[in-house]
């Protein structure tokens, strides 16, 4: 191996790292927001749908931590576009192969999309004319437009979907491949095999659960239900057993978030 080709991966490697670290410091914020919303008090409701908005609210710190997240989230992308163009895991270049392949464009696209949010929300902080909360009542009045009803028929399904695949994943143990890679798949540690179980489980829990909160909220015309406003997590707090059950979910995104905080450091450990 050339010195080039030694300092191309290494850059690689260093891409895909802080973009590993950074996703799983999103989900381990999402689990820490469903707590504070579920127990604490404030003056700005979490609205679970709008993290990246509420977290520039907390002053400078939030700010500073919003701006680190979205250099962490852009190179989560283009570690997975770089994933499929490199074929980074070893595929054969088959149906199968190409297959999995193409389906990296799915998050690469979601979590440029998601970090280029957060850039665009940091400018329009610094710029004046940022407001949070600002567009529930605009965001309510589309999703109950004919347009609108298929949009949220549309991410229930896909949530569903998820939530399916992410319980796949944990029961088959075939999540281990974030952990170590796909050649290296039977040298997962012991600890961060029960981490990811149970990250991916409680994971596909949640999703499980807001893709029927989804469903409720066309049946039932109740837009606060899919809007991801304070109004989803008073559904559950209105009962007896909803604190244990967002703690529960809670538990589970942030452990899924661990796992992938600790895949990197494992992933390449011998290389």
């Amino acid at each position: 191996m050339t010195h080039h080709q030694t300092h191309y991966t290494h850059s690689v490697k260093r891409i895909a790292q802080t973009g590993l670290i950074g996703k799983g410091l999103i989900y381990v914020i999402f689990g820490t927001l469903i707590l504070m919303a579920a127990f604490g008090t404030g003056d700005n409701p979490v609205k679970l749908f709008s993290i990246i908005k509420y977290i520039i609210t907390f002053g400078w710190y939030g700010r500073a931590v919003v701006m680190l997240l979205s250099l962490a989230i852009l190179c989560y992308s283009a570690w997975k576009l770089l994933q499929m163009l490199l074929n980074t895991e070893g595929y054969k270049k088959d149906l199968h192969g190409y297959f999995v392949r193409i389906t990296w464009l799915g998050p690469f696209f979601f979590y440029l999309a998601l970090g280029g949010h957060a850039v665009w929300q940091l400018y329009k902080f610094y710029a004046g004319t940022f407001q949070y909360g600002a567009d529930e009542t605009g965001l309510k009045k589309y999703l109950f437009t004919p347009q609108g009803k298929w949009v949220i028929a549309a991410v229930s399904v896909a949530l569903l979907g998820n939530a399916i695949s992410l319980f796949y994943l944990a029961f088959t143990e075939k999540y281990t491949t974030m952990l170590t890679g796909k050649r290296f798949h039977n040298f997962a540690p012991k600890p961060a095999k029960v981490l990811g179980f149970t990250g991916y489980f409680f994971y596909g829990l949640a999703l499980l659960i807001i893709s029927v909160l989804f469903a409720f909220s066309i049946y039932y015309t109740d837009s606060s239900l899919a809007n991801g406003s304070e109004s989803m997590l008073d559904f559950f707090i209105g009962y007896w057993y909803g604190p244990l059950l967002l703690s529960a979910i809670a538990f589970g995104t942030m452990s899924y978030g661990v796992y992938f905080i600790a895949a990197p450091f494992y992933r390449w450990k011998d290389d």
